[in-house]
């Protein structure tokens, strides 16, 4: 009876923990794509979208710090339905459903079925949720998505690589070798910061809870990782490009170190890792095995430090995705959950049966805490995206003429910001009202075309996706100075604005440094080649001087 009923949980906690993940997505886009804040931000990955539908790739036809699988998957979703807000919220649904399963095909059978499905759910909404991580639940937006898939991916391979399959055998290495080098080929195409730190992981385990098979485990890796990136190369060459990119990208920004948020960083996870120790020295181990005692504990406090180090490259926000893994990894790593549960092959304990007690009945709780916190505030963005109230201005009515009629700005009036430069936004509702005003200015010149190109001298270019117009060649998904681009190293002018036929130079907009630097670096083409045809509070639109041949003057 007991075998049947550990068989049933197997089976109705994974579907119960699917279907929750589910219905959190669907109840949270139900009514939209929601923003708090940010919303600038989603015209990055839907402007990809359309630069592929027009055959220009990433890394290639426009540049991107970010690696080219992050924008097939957001492709993905148009293959069904419509480009809209929505595309960005059902391609964090296509990761989160790939990090669940893979979770759960690793968890079960290694974890007790409690404990699996927890994790396999923590994975999914690490890459579904809207909450920007170390903020509060009301602050809901789909800024950066692909630091979350790549965390929920990290996570995954984290997982993998620490808790052995219990049976192992040569076909049992080989295989989960091979998915750790698809993992790694995913993030490798994501964003290669978080690649980085899972070869860093796969390296420290070879050596550790993997080193009985160091070679055959590691060369499936390899050998898969290799296969994938190759692949991509020889099809397309953006791998090649890409690495070009990241180069350029790393000669851009004027500091490397960046002690000071290393510092706050530290200080803000140092609570997690007190908590990653602890677990690890009270975990029971077998006796006979010193190295098996002292590998899961290098490879958790590993995992621990790689989200430290991966946050300090990134936004450094004081919310460590991998404390939860690395806090399972220091409890079950090295030892069969059935430990916990037979007792007969833990540690014998001269402290007596309360301590024995202590340790079955602590562990798990402060396991599932270290869980719930992010969990519970994940769940509760998604459930404020589905009840929390919206703006309703007659100011954003022109949205419902665009793709973007489903975009929707949360209502938080105990939250007011004051921006301190006179040409920034306060908010996003005036962001909005300011890419109306946009939108009726370009519309009175070109009315109802779409095979226009319109390059705005801003943070990103928005109007591809308002408009259904043709993506820019050669820009970048977004210009942020001293990050993506300076006054040495951007985009060539005459391939950028050669086959441009508006510019639009914004009076006020978010990142208002990149509009100053993109008109210092492209103002003598744009006093050669265009003119000023209209203005209005918030733009100025200068059209091309030769115009005839597109029939656009």
């Amino acid at each position: 009876m007991f075998q049947a009923s550990r068989g049933s949980r197997a089976v109705i906690l994974p579907v119960a923990a699917f279907t929750a993940l589910i219905l959190l997505a669907w109840a949270s886009s139900a009514r939209g794509a929601m923003y708090e804040s940010w919303a600038q931000d989603i015209f990055v990955p839907l402007e990809g979208v359309i630069h592929l539908k027009h055959g220009q790739l990433p890394h290639l036809d426009f540049g991107t710090p970010v690696g080219c699988l992050y924008y097939f998957i957001q492709y993905l979703p148009t293959l069904i339905a419509p480009l809209s807000a929505r595309t960005a919220i059902w391609s964090n649904l296509i990761v989160a459903v790939v990090a669940f399963s893979f979770t759960a095909r690793i968890a079960y059978g290694r974890l007790p079925a409690w404990l699996a499905a927890v994790t396999s759910l923590y994975t999914g909404l690490v890459a579904l949720s809207t909450r920007q991580l170390g903020e509060k639940l009301i602050i809901v937006t789909n800024n950066a998505s692909y630091n979350r898939w790549s965390w929920a991916i990290l996570a995954v391979s984290a997982l993998l690589l620490a808790l052995p399959h219990p049976r192992a055998t040569q076909r049992t290495t080989v295989i989960e070798g091979s998915v750790v080098g698809l993992l790694l080929a995913a993030l490798f195409m994501i964003k290669i910061t978080y690649f980085v730190a899972g070869v860093g992981l796969l390296i420290l385990a070879l050596v550790t809870v993997r080193r009985t098979t160091p070679f055959r485990f590691g060369a499936a890796a390899a050998i898969v990782l290799i296969v994938v990136l190759a692949s991509v190369q020889i099809s397309t060459g953006m791998i090649s490009a890409y690495l070009a990119e990241m180069r350029a990208t790393v000669a851009v920004q004027p500091t490397k170190l960046r002690l000071a948020s290393a510092f706050n960083l530290a200080l803000a996870f140092a609570p997690g890792g007190l908590v990653v120790v602890l677990l690890a020295l009270w975990a029971p181990r077998r006796p006979s095995k010193r190295w098996s005692t002292l590998s899961p504990i290098l490879l958790a406090l590993a995992i621990f430090a790689m989200g430290w180090a991966v946050a300090i490259q990134n936004h450094p926000e004081p919310e460590n995705p991998m404390l939860p893994i690395a806090a399972l990894v220091a409890w079950y790593g090295g030892r069969s959950f059935d430990d916990d549960e037979t007792g007969t092959t833990l540690v014998p304990d001269s402290d007596g049966q309360l301590l024995v007690l202590l340790r079955r009945l602590a562990s798990p709780l402060v396991i599932i805490g270290v869980f719930l916190i992010p969990m519970v505030q994940d769940i509760g963005t998604l459930a404020w995206t589905a009840r929390g109230a919206t703006i309703a201005d007659p100011k954003l009515a022109w949205l419902q003429s665009t793709p973007m009629r489903d975009l929707r700005i949360m209502a938080t009036p105990w939250r007011t910001e004051q921006s301190t430069s006179p040409n920034a936004f306060d908010n996003d509702v005036q962001y909005l009202e300011s890419l109306g005003e946009g939108v009726s200015l370009l519309r009175s010149h070109i009315g109802k075309r779409h095979d226009v190109t319109v390059l705005p001298l801003t943070w990103n270019n928005p109007w591809p996706t308002l408009l259904g117009l043709r993506p820019v060649r050669h820009e970048l998904a977004w210009w942020h100075d001293g990050r993506t681009f300076n006054s040495q190293i951007h985009p060539d002018a005459a391939q950028l604005l050669g086959a441009i036929d508006y510019v639009f130079v914004p009076n006020r907009y978010y990142m208002y440094d990149t509009t100053i630097a993109m008109s210092a670096i492209y103002s003598q083409n744009l006093r050669r080649d265009f003119h000023p045809v209209g203005k209005t509070g918030n733009w100025t639109l200068y059209a091309r001087n030769n115009c005839a041949g597109r029939a656009l003057c």
